[in-house]
């Protein structure tokens, strides 16, 4: 990263904790802008890339969103870094951003529905991705909780998901709830799976404080056989869609 910082592909800062200090933080800088435009190729990116401007990327040091955005990006990075040691047995295919994921939905409700933006705004994942590991595919939408949203503004996301896979029907991907500590979780369960909307949408669930990589046998289902299980193998586990009129 040192490297790469002399070279100016990213920038690098240091957020001011309250207590201690924090290691440096990097974002893409000019040249890694025109880098990331050259190996796309298309006039999307090089327009992107013209329009550039390294104070924004450096504007995130102060925001409020900064540690959320960090745990994000870990989540997928070390799932990256679990595909480049698997000797080619694994692979993220696909890691979109929240913007990214967020026309995802758009895309996919407009293209096959017809639905006006307003009904893909109720649902923001904080990514999506498509995880391979041997013969398995998994397509996931992350929701990163950080402990301090109430446990009902979690529920209530849980009642948009419901609405999305009403839509989606067999093609919903898994909703992949990556809580802070085992209690949160634990807690978060309660809620969740007290709710009718658990038994019409994919949901399984992690936490962080443990050792394993979010690749590993970490994820829970929310509703059936809830023994925890590799994230490529929730492929074999996926709920049986419940119709709005057989909800309970």
């Amino acid at each position: 990263m040192a490297t790469l910082h002399g070279l100016g592909v990213v920038a690098r800062f240091r957020p001011r904790p309250e207590r201690g200090s924090a290691p440096w933080h990097y974002v893409l800088d000019t040249m890694g802008a025109i880098v990331r435009a050259a190996r796309t190729g298309s006039e999307d990116a090089l327009a992107h890339a013209s329009r550039f401007r390294r104070d924004r990327q450096l504007a995130i040091a102060h925001s409020s969103h900064l540690d959320h955005l960090v745990t994000v990006n870990g989540f997928f990075t070390a799932l990256l870094g679990t595909a480049r040691t698997s000797d080619g047995r694994c692979e993220l295919r696909t890691w979109w951003n929240e913007a990214g994921s967020a026309q995802w939905v758009a895309d996919s409700l407009t293209m096959n529905f017809g639905y006006a933006a307003w009904k893909a705004s109720l649902v923001r994942p904080d990514g999506l991705g498509i995880w391979h590991e041997d013969e398995y595919r998994v397509r996931f939408l992350v929701e990163v909780d950080t402990g301090t949203e109430p446990l009902k503004r979690l529920r209530d996301k849980l009642v948009r998901y419901e609405g999305l896979a009403d839509d989606l029907g067999s093609s919903m991907p898994w909703v992949l709830f990556a809580f802070p500590t085992a209690k949160r979780e634990s807690n978060a369960r309660s809620t969740l799976g007290r709710h009718q909307s658990a038994r019409r949408v994919p949901v399984a669930t992690a936490h962080r404080d443990q050792t394993a990589e979010p690749a590993e046998a970490v994820w829970s289902p929310l509703t059936g056989d809830t023994s925890q299980r590799r994230l490529a193998h929730l492929a074999l586990s996926r709920p049986p869609a419940v119709s709005r009129s057989e909800a309970p």
